[in-house]
């Protein structure tokens, strides 16, 4: 299988809930749909609260949507049905 890795540039994006620029972009991956890129980022507001959340934007750079709550609240791993483990648990196995 031959897979085309490209790194993406987008430019300063901004994350209309916080109202604070997107940085330090990590963990890119492919998804949710075929147009759309996922990754971490984090902001600091003028109050200068830190945010680390869940993004996804078009391959271009345009219509960030963020996943994850303002509030800073932890999610919760996800358990596989048919496991009952979370991702990091069958990691490590």
């Amino acid at each position: 299988m031959n897979f085309l890795i490209r790194t993406l540039k987008f430019a300063a994006q901004t994350d209309a809930e916080v109202g604070a620029p997107v940085t330090d972009p990590i963990d890119g991956w492919a998804g949710p749909t075929d147009d759309r890129v996922t990754f971490s980022g984090q902001t600091k507001d003028k109050a200068g609260v830190v945010r680390c959340r869940i993004y996804s934007c078009r391959f271009d750079g345009t219509d960030l949507k963020a996943h994850t709550s303002k509030e800073n609240t932890p999610v919760e791993q996800y358990l596989f049905p048919q496991t009952k483990q979370t991702a990091y648990d069958m990691a490590i196995v």
